[in-house]
């Protein structure tokens, strides 16, 4: 692993998995940058996967607010370089090594809509909160109508059938704006 920036901060930030897909100009990507902006307004870091896509925009909306742009990068077919927007960028060599990463800098995870490895991510965080690998935090789904029907198959199929219990479905929260998931960030710090 390899680190450019400034040393790590002794403060934690908000981890966002998304997209690295979601193209500029969208609705979607958009948003992200906003969140990132306001992550970076509330003194709070904003963390990626320093890829492009909705992590660029997050990164890009924490830079522009001069907050804590940080990018988790691991050198990927589809993600040759990391995007430009990162103050402190992390270089890992394997998933393990990135998830590692993660997990020990996050105060809240924000999902944006995103394909398999933003299903994958989402899920190795409710494992690691349900066996207590790190602490309990927020878990916030961002867009609505994009997660709504994968916590329908949660509810319907995996907790109907005892694949999972009532616990893992009340560790997520959703929202459909930024200002919606950084005052659930807030709330939660503060109690």
């Amino acid at each position: 692993m390899s680190h450019t920036g400034p040393a790590p901060e002794a403060d934690k930030g908000v981890v966002i998995f998304s997209s690295a897909r979601t193209k500029p100009g969208t609705a979607r990507y958009k948003r992200a940058r906003e969140l990132g902006g306001l992550l970076a307004q509330a003194g709070l870091a904003a963390i990626t996967g320093g890829g492009g896509g909705s992590m660029q925009a997050v990164n890009q909306g924490a830079l522009e607010k001069g907050g804590a742009s940080v990018g988790v990068y691991m050198k990927l077919p589809s993600e040759p370089t990391p995007n430009p927007h990162v103050n402190e960028l992390i270089t890992c060599q394997s998933f393990f090594e990135r998830k590692a990463e993660f997990f020990k800098r996050a105060r809240a995870f924000v999902i944006l809509p995103g394909g398999l490895g933003t299903l994958d991510e989402l899920s190795e965080t409710a494992t690691h909160i349900l066996t207590q690998r790190i602490p309990p935090c927020p878990v916030i789904l961002m867009e609505r109508a994009f997660w709504i029907p994968l916590l329908d198959w949660f509810d319907h199929t995996l907790l109907e059938q005892g694949m999972i219990g009532r616990r893992a479905m009340e560790l997520f929260q959703m929202v459909d704006t930024p200002d919606e998931a950084v005052e659930l960030i807030i709330k939660s710090i503060n109690s």
